[in-house]
């Protein structure tokens, strides 16, 4: 009884791993049979060429998008401002009018950015016209772009189903992802947070919070002003992170009802009738060489005018309009201030101020002149940097060029593409155990 018992069981053990054996050859069959073209070269280059197209169109539905305010399409009651720049009609919606805020939430402009990408997602796909001529087989469905901004960066998600045939062997996908290092959460808290100090001085464009805000966050701010009295005013945050050649602009409208009458009940007793508006004169640029303190005076035409700079770390006078630098608190380097000059009627002017400090007691890098510099695009440019002072010391290089990259031997090498042509402003520093200096030059690429 034993024996047949023992015979029984090794009958049935046997049956079960025969059974067992049996599905594992059927279920490796099927699975060496999807993951062959999985794996294959041929169907991860196609993969991977969805993902680039993704991202590619994500990133210019960004630029498209932040440079019209967060929009691709405006919604018919959105209220917008539409200007004249270089003979083009541009459009932007306010996100300041009537002395409030009206900033649209940042899932819009999620879904807007979404919606943009979808025509450059498709342009680049071409119907995978160039993987179809190669023999493939592929169809797909209808695209859906989903981006969602995150601080971590800007998330686009495709859905969209794809089946990719191989001879007998057909595989399918549906969802992609790629992820874009741009963190607009961030910016966009901050234009929130500075479009509610606005409205606690509806009456006043606020340039002191950008300035500080520009230096910490490391943007680039700018704005300029239309219509009557120059009341619409364009605000633009320029950030150069890299997603392309040019950096990414987003801009934003908005709208002040400047005073229009006096700041108090007294009548001016030299003038009996309010001029339309002030004159501001001030230079573009002011050049500094050498260390010390130095004074420029600012001028304007008006009743009772008061001056004042966007930024602490410029004083200027109130009354007279002189302001003083001194490059003991200012290192070597290129800044931007605005300054305003305001009457006694509310009537106001604002003028950019550039200020270039660059001084050299003698032991700094002295570098030699680089004149204006002409490129062929398509062709390598190579322009060596020289430094008159060498005398064996280590010098450091850095650029502030989206072009070129310069070495640490201080030579610029690149090659241009069709789409850079024109005219191009470029930095080089060059720094030593002494401090930095820098040279400023312009490339021509035709």
């Amino acid at each position: 009884m034993q024996k047949r018992g023992q015979v029984t069981i090794f009958i049935i053990m046997g049956i079960i791993i025969l059974l067992a054996a049996g599905s594992f050859f059927i279920l490796k069959d099927k699975f060496v049979g999807e993951k062959v073209i999985a794996e294959s070269p041929e169907t991860a280059s196609i993969i991977s060429f969805i993902e680039q197209c993704l991202e590619k169109s994500t990133i210019k539905a960004l630029y498209t998008t932040l440079e019209k305010g967060g929009y691709y399409q405006f919604p018919e009651d959105v209220s917008l401002l539409s200007f004249t720049e270089e003979e083009n009609v541009f459009t932007l919606p306010y996100y300041f009018q009537d002395k409030q805020s009206s900033l649209p939430p940042i899932s819009d402009i999620a879904a807007q950015t979404s919606i943009a990408a979808l025509a450059p997602y498709e342009t680049c796909l071409n119907d995978f016209a160039a993987f179809k001529k190669v023999g493939y087989i592929i169809d797909a469905g209808e695209p859906k772009i989903k981006v969602a901004f995150t601080r971590s960066g800007t998330r686009a998600s495709l859905s969209q189903p794809i089946k990719i045939k191989i001879g007998e062997k057909e595989t399918g996908y549906n969802q992609f992802t790629a992820l874009i290092p741009f963190d607009l959460v961030t910016k966009y808290e901050f234009i929130q947070k500075y479009l509610q100090t606005q409205e606690e001085s509806p009456e006043s464009f606020l340039i002191s919070p950008l300035s500080i805000a520009a230096e910490e966050q490391d943007f680039i701010y700018g704005f300029d002003q239309y219509g009557e009295d120059g009341k619409d005013v364009v605000l633009h945050f320029t950030y150069d992170e890299g997603l392309q050649e040019e950096p990414i602009v987003y801009q934003i409208g908005m709208n002040f009802e400047w005073k229009t009458e006096k700041i108090d009940n007294r009548q001016p007793t030299f003038s009996s009738k309010q001029p339309s508006s002030v004159v501001l004169r001030s230079p573009d640029e002011w050049n500094i060489t050498l260390p010390g303190i130095y004074t420029l005076p600012v001028k304007a035409e008006g009743v009772g005018i008061s001056f004042q700079t966007d930024s602490l770390l410029l004083p200027i006078n109130e009354k007279n309009g002189i302001i003083t630098l001194d490059t003991a608190k200012f290192p070597n380097d290129e800044y931007l201030y605005y300054i305003l000059a305001q009457d006694i009627f509310g009537h106001s002017s604002i003028a950019p101020l550039l200020i270039n400090v660059n001084v050299n007691p003698g032991n700094m890098p002295i570098i030699e002149e680089i004149s204006p510099q002409l490129a062929i695009a398509g062709k390598e440019f190579v322009l060596p940097v020289n430094i008159l002072n060498k005398r064996n010391q280590q010098f450091t290089f850095t650029d502030q060029s989206y072009l070129f990259d310069i070495t640490n031997d201080g030579e610029i090498r690149f090659t241009s593409e069709e789409g850079q042509r024109g005219l191009h402003s470029a930095r080089i520093d060059v720094e030593n155990e002494f401090g930095k200096t820098w040279e400023r030059f312009t490339i021509e690429i035709r």
